[in-house]
């Protein structure tokens, strides 16, 4: 999987590093969105990437192996003829996606910044063109002719690297990503506002990261937003069959809501007034025994209806007896029809 996002995508990352040059444009001298004074970063490249991969990876190895001593049905992978542990290759599995995603967010900032070529606000503080722009025939003149009096390379390539932010794309990535698989993982239910609060946090720290390149005159508002769409638009790409899993399957009404399978079983054993189903269900016994309650309540049902018909019957029958006593008068004939045995009478007495 490394090497099926490393060659496709990771190698271009680092031809654009170490070979690509931004598009040369050039500048108004009556710009003031460019003449910004330049200032170190408040979150620095080492801390975003340190912070951006750990965070997610860290949480996402814990949350795999919590979920792998909670479940049974584990399956075993073969890689080269070894066996890889269930919990590996899961997080494997993850932590590749999330890296392929990273990846791809990385090589379309790249592409943008390397075609576009737009100044950063600080440009004239780090180029110090060999430009006049007091004279007036170079007050609204397009200039792009000059030459800058900074001799730093890594700065004059960088301060044309502005659109789209990078720690922007990149933080927003990482942390929506981070996000999505918490929503789709964190199952813990001790606590219904503990997940959402750790989303928040992620959240806000993937904004404080593009505010903080806004402060420092590193980007442009516009840049910022951008980067910030564009990384999450990534995020939630990578995570679209992740996110069309979680929703139940099959079609229902409008107006009325999809119960999963799942949920007619918890609510049968809430009937039951059985608790802690899950951690039951991995002891053999009881969790037979649980399942035995059902089927011998309804066995003691039909017993108890079928006893309930019979006593119905005997007391329809004792009562049919008990009211034909000796005086009782039957109808047995009409008028009209032929005098019975005792005489001429319409009605016999019975005994």
């Amino acid at each position: 999987m490394l090497s099926d996002f490393f060659f496709p995508v990771g190698f271009p990352i680092l031809l654009f590093f170490l070979f690509g040059q931004p598009y040369e444009r050039g500048f108004y001298c009556d710009d003031e969105s460019i003449r910004h004074p330049y200032k170190d970063s408040t979150i620095s490249s080492a801390v975003l990437y340190v912070v951006g991969m750990v965070l997610p990876i860290s949480s996402m190895l814990l949350i795999e192996y919590i979920h792998y001593q909670r479940t049974n049905n584990h399956v075993t992978r073969t890689l080269f003829g070894r066996n890889i542990h269930p919990w590996v290759w899961n997080c494997y599995k993850i932590i590749g996606v999330f890296g392929f995603g990273m990846a791809c967010s990385q090589l379309t900032t790249d592409i943008a910044k390397y075609t576009v070529g737009r100044l950063r606000p600080h440009f004239f503080a780090v180029c110090m063109p060999d430009v006049d722009c007091l004279k007036d025939e170079n007050k609204f003149r397009y200039i792009e002719t000059f030459r800058c009096k900074n001799t730093d390379r890594h700065r004059l390539k960088d301060m044309r690297l502005s659109f789209p932010s990078g720690h922007s794309s990149f933080s927003a990535y990482t942390m929506i990503y981070l996000v999505i698989y918490l929503q789709a993982r964190f199952t813990w239910q001790g606590s219904k506002l503990l997940r959402h609060f750790i989303q928040y946090l992620c959240f806000m720290m993937a904004v404080g990261t593009g505010l903080s390149r806004i402060s420092d005159y590193k980007h442009h508002w516009s840049d910022v937003l951008i980067g910030s769409l564009q990384g999450a638009l990534v995020a939630v790409l990578v995570n679209t069959k992740k996110i069309l899993n979680t929703k139940p399957e099959g079609r229902r009404n409008i107006g009325r809501q999809k119960l999963r399978w799942l949920d007619g079983v918890e609510d049968d054993l809430r009937t039951l007034g059985v608790r802690r189903w899950r951690q039951k269900a991995l002891v053999g016994q009881e969790w037979t025994k649980i399942l035995r309650r059902p089927r011998l309540d309804f066995a003691k049902e039909e017993e108890e209806e079928e006893e309930s018909l019979l006593y119905e019957v005997a007391v329809f029958v004792s009562d049919l007896f008990t009211a034909q006593r000796p005086g009782l008068t039957v109808v047995t004939e009409t008028d009209g029809d032929p005098p019975s045995q005792s005489g001429n009478s319409a009605t016999n007495r019975i005994c």
